[in-house]
């Protein structure tokens, strides 16, 4: 999993990039790791998907709560 934000005229960008099947190894080598099927593979990539869009939903949506109850008291 890799993480990253940008700067976008609307404020911020998470983006979150996944590779499903590989493995990282210390070394900076990358090592192909597939030990399931095609079906397999696709329910996990997508039940990660399920996950990220609640994940990342629920943080909007807990920012968003904490600027209501805050921004009166942050000095701009």
């Amino acid at each position: 999993m890799f993480c990253y934000t940008r700067e976008i005229p609307e404020g911020r960008e998470l983006r979150i990039r996944y590779w499903s099947g590989l493995l990282f190894q210390a070394d900076g080598t990358v090592k192909r790791k597939i030990d399931v099927d095609r079906e397999e593979m696709l329910r996990r990539i997508y039940l990660q998907m399920k996950h990220c869009i609640v994940e990342y939903t629920n943080e909007t949506r807990l920012m968003n709560l904490f600027w209501e109850e805050h921004h009166e008291n942050i000095i701009l």
